[in-house]
């Protein structure tokens, strides 16, 4: 029977923490990747090592939805791993590459929406 192992992720976010999944099978597979953050990356990597397995080892990673949280991680682990990467197809174009002028683009949107909800310029 295959087992399936939580990960507890340290997030910045208010939530705290995300929840992952490691699978050790004969495909690894990892259900999303947490926060890009080197804190969140030790957090995968000691469990998945606790577990006995390796990041480099994984084959697979299934995202159940493209928030940050969930996503953060998944080109450094997939450049690591090679792992095959599969999310709904709804979800495909939040997870699309659009360059630097894209990601300036989304921050500038986010930092907007942020100063408009009342949130301090500073943070």
């Amino acid at each position: 029977m295959t087992t399936i192992h939580r990960i507890e992720i340290r997030s910045p976010f208010v939530l705290y923490r995300v929840n992952c999944y490691y699978i050790k099978d004969s495909t690894p597979t990892l259900s999303d990747a947490g926060v890009n953050t080197a804190q969140s990356f030790q957090d995968v990597e000691s469990a998945i090592k606790e577990k006995g397995g390796t990041v480099e080892g994984l084959g697979r990673i299934i995202l159940t939805h493209a928030h940050s949280d969930h996503i953060g991680l998944v080109m450094r682990i997939v450049e690591l791993s090679g792992a095959e990467v599969y999310i709904h197809k709804w979800d495909l174009e939040k997870m699309s590459h659009e360059g630097e002028h894209g990601l300036i683009n989304r921050i500038e949107k986010f930092r907007r929406f942020f100063i408009e909800t009342g949130v301090p310029e500073s943070m």
